[in-house]
């Protein structure tokens, strides 16, 4: 018992940082925590799964840049070479570069009514809850690991005159960071006017 209190109480200037980048006590005797696990593999410390909200909270932060029409705010919901893909045929552009044309061209300050997107209708997917569809939702991208796929409907100017400011779809593919959860990659059916 004195054993196993002593193995727990090391010192956080005696610990090193697990493969996930959590500090744990040097010596110690228990698993790295795992995402999911067999109950037959013995002793098993699970990893408590990220907040979904933190996927919502990284789209939201999307459309306030783009309310805002602010690359710097943009750029902080980013990951590192975060690129933007628009369709068959198209390459893979810097999300920046390419909004930053957009925010030229068109005009993102929307309020109230005019919301591009509703807030409670964002699908978050795991790769393992994809796969669980087996095709009966088909998307462009796919999540990997501890990724997530946010897809969110827009509802841009359906029945008013005038450009488009959004694709009817978008999907963001969410890498998980210290502080919840970046935008890496992007999909939207979009050809500017």
């Amino acid at each position: 018992m004195l054993l196993s209190l002593l193995g727990c109480t090391a010192s956080a200037a005696n610990a090193e940082p697990s493969a996930l980048g959590e500090r744990r006590p040097r010596g110690t005797l228990w698993p790295s925590p795992a995402p999911r696990a067999e109950a037959t593999s013995g002793l098993v410390l699970l990893r408590p799964p990220r907040s979904r909200e933190l996927g919502r909270r990284a789209v939201d932060a999307f459309f306030e840049a783009v309310r805002h029409e602010s690359v710097s705010e943009l750029s902080a919901c980013l990951g590192e070479d975060a690129t933007i893909s628009s369709g068959p045929g198209t390459s893979p552009e810097s999300i920046t570069k390419v909004w930053s044309a957009r925010f030229k061209q068109l005009d993102y300050g929307f309020s109230g009514a005019n919301h591009p997107y509703r807030a409670d209708d964002v699908g978050l997917f795991t790769a393992s809850e994809l796969l669980e569809l087996r095709g009966a939702r088909r998307f462009q991208l796919a999540p990997e690991g501890e990724e997530l796929l946010a897809v969110v409907n827009t509802r841009d100017r359906r029945h008013q005159p005038g450009p488009r400011h959004f694709g009817k779809r978008l999907e963001f593919l969410l890498r998980p960071t210290a502080d919840g959860y970046a935008i890496q990659r992007m999909f939207e059916d979009f050809q500017k006017p």
